[in-house]
């Protein structure tokens, strides 16, 4: 009996990861064709073209910003209040400008979330009203069961994870490449001196940005990578709980036999 109930869950998880692998590249093909033929292409183009103009200038502003660092405390160790008040009113400019620009890729982000879900919604709606589709979805099963709710869930997740996954990484990869030069510079004279022997890393500050972000980045995967089966196992749980509601309805004979059932399934 151990035995039994210890294979199954592995056997579907694996088949279900070699199918998601096989089929990745025609549903990535898919998807970039419904995105070309949704009425709402060009305004999330112009959307997109939008939120990199804002990420880019927000990166032009951190970089203001970082420079901002040295005159002012430059003037501190002067003591010279002219100095200062000039580049507090510096600093006020950038941080307003920063602000703007946060609250703009705020609104530009949750605008594009919207319109690629409405669009996306439109085209699963026509998908699934498509002639004789009734009467298929009536005989595929669960599968078939409530689509509003599927498409109201997969619609979600697909354009809130697929939009900030680009503008996350987008937004990361141009920050990266503007204070690489920054931290190049900054570290590319320096000298370290142990022991009487003198020698210089071009670029330290760079090579240890990147051990340190490597090591967040493998040491965030190693935690996250669990939290794939724990997600499924909780799908799962959730879709007994809908069968058990579906078993309590009135004028079920069998409701006993497939309760038992499930519960047998369940504490496997």
């Amino acid at each position: 009996m151990a035995d039994r109930s210890s294979k199954p869950p592995d056997v579907p998880a694996t088949k279900t990861a070699s199918v998601i692998g096989l089929r990745l590249a025609p549903q990535m093909l898919m998807m970039f064709r419904a995105f070309m033929a949704s009425p709402q292409r060009n305004k999330i183009l112009l959307f997109g073209i939008a939120i990199v103009a804002v990420i880019g200038a927000t990166a032009f502003g951190q970089i203001k910003l970082n420079a901002w660092n040295q005159p002012f405390y430059d003037a501190l160790a002067r003591k010279d209040l002219r100095e200062f008040l000039d580049q507090f009113v510096i600093f006020g400019i950038i941080a307003w400008g920063l602000l703007i620009l946060n609250v703009a890729q705020a609104w530009l982000n949750q605008t594009t979330k919207v319109k690629l879900r409405e669009g996306l919604v439109r085209d699963l709606f026509e998908e699934w009203l498509k002639p004789r589709r009734a009467f298929r979805l009536t005989n595929a099963g669960e599968v078939g069961s409530n689509p509003d709710q599927r498409i109201h869930e997969d619609d979600r997740h697909l354009t809130e994870l697929s939009t900030d996954l680009g503008i996350g990484l987008l937004q990361s990869s141009l920050l990266l490449g503007s204070f690489i030069g920054v931290l190049w510079i900054l570290s590319r004279n320096v000298t370290f001196d142990p022991s009487g022997r003198s020698f210089a890393i071009p670029g330290y500050m760079v090579w240890c940005a990147l051990a340190y972000a490597g090591t967040a980045s493998w040491l965030s995967w190693r935690v996250g990578r669990p939290l794939i089966q724990l997600n499924a196992d909780w799908v799962v749980c959730l879709s007994i709980i809908v069968r058990l509601l579906f078993i309590q309805q009135p004028g079920n004979t069998h409701g006993i036999y497939r309760s038992t059932t499930i519960r047998i399934d369940a504490t496997r």
